[in-house]
């Protein structure tokens, strides 16, 4: 589960996806299975103001789909975390974060494990795909969305290029 502090620490979202790549591809070569949780969408965190948290939705949502570009260059499989959590984080609010009202608590890391696991299950091969009804079908929607977004930046052939909410394709 990787990028939050890349947002909160205003890092570029170009940068801080190929690190994310760089990494990836180092742990393939030592022969590991790699599934990376995308960034997750800060905007649901309601103790931020307006609108810093817009702001804060927008690049989480971006690094999250550089970051998904990346990761599967590298060989790895990305999960996004942004689409398939905010919403049970909207309709669920208070009770899946710490008392902090930034990180999640077990509640909410217990709902980011189960999104992971199905990929890690894939990755690992104890499934060959993941079976129909294994994720909700948001997920399912969302992960194709992702995708399409995905094929958009590698058609587009540019290092440093981003995918924008809605499948833009965008420069750093």
């Amino acid at each position: 589960l990787i990028g939050g502090n890349d947002i909160t620490a205003r890092n570029a979202i170009g940068p801080s996806a190929r690190r994310v790549g760089e990494a990836v591809r180092a742990l393939r070569e030592g022969g590991s299975h790699v599934v990376v949780g995308t960034c997750p969408d800060l905007g649901i965190i309601k103790p931020v103001p307006q609108p810093l948290r817009s702001v804060m939705a927008t690049l989480s949502r971006r690094l999250a789909a550089a970051q998904a570009v990346q990761v599967r260059r590298a060989g790895g499989v990305p999960v996004s975390l942004a689409e398939t959590l905010a919403p049970e984080f909207y309709r669920r609010g208070e009770s899946l974060f710490s008392p902090d009202r930034f990180h999640p608590n077990s509640a909410g890391y217990e709902l980011a494990a189960g999104l992971l696991l199905p990929a890690v299950c894939v990755a690992l091969g104890v499934w060959d795909e993941v079976p129909e009804g294994a994720l909700p079908r948001d997920s399912v929607e969302a992960a194709n969305a992702w995708h399409e977004a995905e094929l958009a930046a590698d058609a587009a052939g540019r290092e440093g290029v981003t995918v924008g909410v809605g499948g833009r394709v965008e420069g750093d």
